[in-house]
């Protein structure tokens, strides 16, 4: 059994994360429609009324719908680059790339490596 616990720390510590980024995107989106109205139905282009039309019982008027779909973009957002993510860790060529990024970063970082400044001394450039 103890050799479970890192995995119920790691787990643990997600779920903490998970619930501050979820906090951290309703505060930010109820700031943003906060001056849409409460009372007004949205909008549609007329090419859209009739979604529209099916839509509103379920999104409600302006400002109920901006945060509703704002939500729900959210989370969609989160579970795309979950799958990105996912993507990404088991493709050990892009981790190759990646590395031969950072190694190519860390070496332009490291470019001028003469420190005096000076007009006659010769500059490393990679």
């Amino acid at each position: 059994m103890s050799e479970y616990w890192p995995v119920v720390i790691i787990v643990l510590q997600l779920i903490f994360l998970e619930g501050i980024l979820s906090i951290d995107n309703a505060a930010v989106i109820g700031a943003l429609v906060t001056p849409l109205p409460d009372d007004k139905r949205v909008e549609w282009p007329r090419v859209l009324q009739r979604i529209g039309e099916w839509l509103h019982p379920v999104l409600g008027n302006q400002r109920m719908a901006a945060l509703r779909v704002g939500l729900l973009g959210a989370y969609v957002g989160r579970g795309a680059m979950l799958f990105l993510t996912s993507f990404l860790i088991h493709n050990s060529w892009i981790k190759l790339i990646g590395a031969a990024y950072l190694i190519h970063l860390a070496f332009d970082s490291l470019g001028d490596m003469t420190g005096g400044g000076g007009e006659d001394e010769e500059v490393f450039v990679l």
